[in-house]
């Protein structure tokens, strides 16, 4: 919690020094809205490598198309223009 500020949050890395920690859900509220906590437990990181699936293919089907737009929006950059 921040002294100056009515706000509380997560310590900031000031605060745990630079190194990398786990991942966190940040939510801030106003300090005098607090009545009790409790630690719920650790949640399950919803972006775990080992569950998700990226299509590599597919990926790079998306960037070949999106650097074939680009190519032809800038050739049309100045077509038309006196």
């Amino acid at each position: 919690m921040d002294k100056s500020s009515p706000l509380t949050g997560p310590p900031t890395s000031s605060q745990e020094g630079s190194k990398p920690g786990p991942k966190r859900n940040i939510r801030f509220l106003k300090a005098n809205y607090i009545k009790e906590l409790s630690f719920l437990g650790q949640a399950e990181d919803p972006l775990d490598i080992k569950k998700c699936y990226i299509d590599l293919h597919r990926l790079q089907a998306r960037e070949e198309l999106a650097v074939r737009q680009a190519e032809a929006d800038a050739e049309r950059i100045g077509v038309g223009v006196t």
